[in-house]
This record gives structure tokens, C-alpha cells and sequence, in this order.
């Protein structure tokens, strides 16, 4: 399971959720683009490039079935990582 924070938050808020996942699903929270500990580029990103980056990200662990956990903004973020995979 991939978790995606809502805006001005990071992937901490996520630590409960995923101790109480652990036994079931492994977890992934992740800092968004620019919030966190992640690289903080010199403008706004788009949510395209938030996407991208979660998609970069899912490849690189090499995750075949992901469930995507978001709030608020995440939520966003989680509809166009689905449709970048589909594209896969």
C-alpha cells in the first residue's frame, strides 16, 4: 500500500495507520514533491509531477499490485498514479 499525504503535511502523518497495516499490507508513506524530507524544486509542482514522481517511485520497488491510500491532495495525487499505470 502506497500512502500520499495531504498538502503542507509529509509521510509521518501515516505512522500509526501503518503500524496498524503492517500485519496485512506493506507500507509505503511518502513525502510529496516539495513537502517533508523530498526535494523541494524551485516551483510549484503540478500534480502531473507529483504523480510522476509516485510512479517513479512504485517502479522502482517493483511493485506489481498496489492499493493507494491518499488524503486530500494525496487522493489527487493517487487517481493519476492509477492512470499513469493503466498506461503501463
Amino acid at each position: 500500500m502506497v500512502m500520499l499525504h495531504t498538502h503542507r503535511r509529509a509521510s509521518t502523518i501515516f505512522v500509526s495507520t501503518m503500524k496498524a497495516l503492517a500485519g496485512t499490507f506493506r507500507c509505503y508513506a511518502m513525502d510529496l514533491l516539495g513537502h517533508g524530507d523530498s526535494d523541494h524544486p524551485s516551483s510549484k509542482p503540478r500534480i502531473e509531477d507529483y504523480g510522476a514522481c509516485v510512479h517513479e517511485a512504485i517502479e522502482s520497488l517493483s511493485l506489481s499490485h498496489v492499493a493507494i491510500l491518499g488524503h486530500t491532495l494525496g487522493g489527487i495525487v493517487g487517481t493519476e498514479v492509477r492512470s499513469l499505470i493503466r498506461r503501463w
